[in-house]
């Protein structure tokens, strides 16, 4: 819970950090003497969304790519930088329409599942960037009474400083809450980004929004707030190439290569644990591969949460933990318990035996919550690095011999390798 408190904190310092341009930009050069230098740094968000939807692309996340492309566009707008075609287009208008305009589109962007860039749900997606830049665009183009009137409304917010509507933030309320209620591990960080990104977005606009016409100051603190949420962005596309990488998909716990990644940067004192779950081939026979999964999912996350953080899919049903600076002794008494904790734990079958049997793919799609339940248990060998087994492969190879003995033993129980 404090650590979820101070990643909250930290993701509004960042939501936030565009004000810092106001407390540093007296120590910044006028635009009269750094002309070029400025031209340059108006460029940066171009070239920090155009890498992030291209990166998009490549991991096949056409969320991202259309996001970034919403944010590309509207920073092109937003500045009015070589868009002769659109010279009665009031800045103050478009910014307080595009704050109401985004989270409602990022909204839409991501309520339909992922597709090809050129497929059906592509095409939507590009058509909804479209339509909702054209509609802000043609509100700050042809402006009416009952427009502004909308735009201008502040029945929460009552600050002199603040020039955008309201209800801005409760559609940025509700697409939180469309994230949290539909949660998708695969891009969870993405959507923090988002919602990060927004907030930034929101200061930029609101200072726009109190301009008729673009200026030095007001461009430059579109391109702060913009490059931040460009890096935010990257940052978040980084750690989803991460996770692609060194998490197992299925059970989201750190993968082999991981493993043998850390296996690299062990010292000299260290244990390493082999565990693999018992008569787990008859219980897919038995129950099917989706249930198989489930006990996969089940008894990873309880070994990663007993363990420390220290486990990996070795592979299959096999699992390896690795405990630096622990004598064996003690990971003998740490895991024994882990191993004895999650067998005294219940398992519920989510589907009856018989569904898995039937034929038609709509039956086959129905999973019903049965009080039926079954215990998980592990067998584990565990070795430490000695004077005669130096080696990572050495102690794997120790802990995998211990965990054959275990499993002769008659299962469920903790082995220790042979000195």
């Amino acid at each position: 819970m404090r650590k979820k408190i101070q990643r909250l904190i930290f993701y509004l310092f960042i939501s936030l950090s565009p004000l810092l341009y106001f407390l540093i930009k007296k120590y910044i050069p006028a635009y009269e003497n750094k002309p070029q230098l400025y031209d340059i740094f108006f460029l940066l968000p171009y070239i920090l969304f155009i890498i992030s939807a291209f990166l998009g692309i490549r991991l096949n996340q056409t969320r991202i790519f259309f996001t970034a492309l919403l944010w590309i566009t509207s920073y092109l707008f937003l500045n009015q930088t070589g868009i002769a075609f659109l010279p009665a287009m009031k800045l103050n208008i478009f910014a307080q329409s595009f704050s109401v305009m985004a989270p409602l589109t990022v909204l839409l962007i991501f309520l339909f599942q992922e597709g090809y860039i050129l497929g059906m749900y592509g095409l939507i997606r590009f058509a909804l960037v479209l339509i909702s830049l054209f509609l802000c665009i043609l509100a700050a183009s042809y402006p009416s009474g009952l427009i502004e009137k909308i735009l201008t409304v502040h029945p929460i917010i009552e600050m002199e400083c603040w020039n955008l509507p309201d209800y801005n933030w409760l559609l940025l309320a509700g697409l939180a809450s469309f994230f949290i209620l539909k949660p998708n591990k695969t891009i969870m960080v993405f959507k923090a980004a988002v919602l990060i990104s927004i907030i930034s977005l929101f200061l930029a606009l609101n200072i726009s929004a109190a301009a008729t016409v673009i200026n030095i100051e007001t461009q430059t603190f579109n391109a702060v707030s913009y490059s931040i949420m460009g890096i935010v962005f990257l940052y978040s596309i980084h750690k989803l190439y991460w996770h692609k990488v060194y998490i197992d998909e299925l059970t989201g716990v750190p993968n082999r290569r991981s493993f043998d990644e850390h296996l690299r940067k062990l010292g000299r004192r260290y244990t390493i644990a082999m565990i693999d779950i018992d008569h787990f081939k008859k219980f897919n026979d038995k129950y099917g591969h989706t249930e198989g999964d489930n006990v996969l999912r089940y008894a990873a996350q309880h070994l990663y949460e007993e363990s420390g953080s220290r486990i990996y899919r070795y592979g299959g049903e096999e699992f390896a933990a690795i405990f630096r600076g622990m004598e064996i002794e003690d990971v003998f008494w740490h895991v024994d318990r882990m191993r004895e904790k999650l067998s005294k734990m219940n398992f519920y079958l989510r589907m009856p035996e018989t569904i898995r049997r039937k034929k038609s793919p709509e039956d086959r799609g129905k999973k019903e919550i049965t009080t039926k339940k079954v215990h998980i248990t592990v067998s584990i060998g565990i070795a430490q690095r000695t004077m005669v087994c130096k080696t990572p492969k050495c102690v794997i190879e120790a802990a995998d011999k211990a965990l054959y003995r275990a499993k002769k033993k008659g299962r469920n129980q903790c082995v220790k390798a042979k000195a």
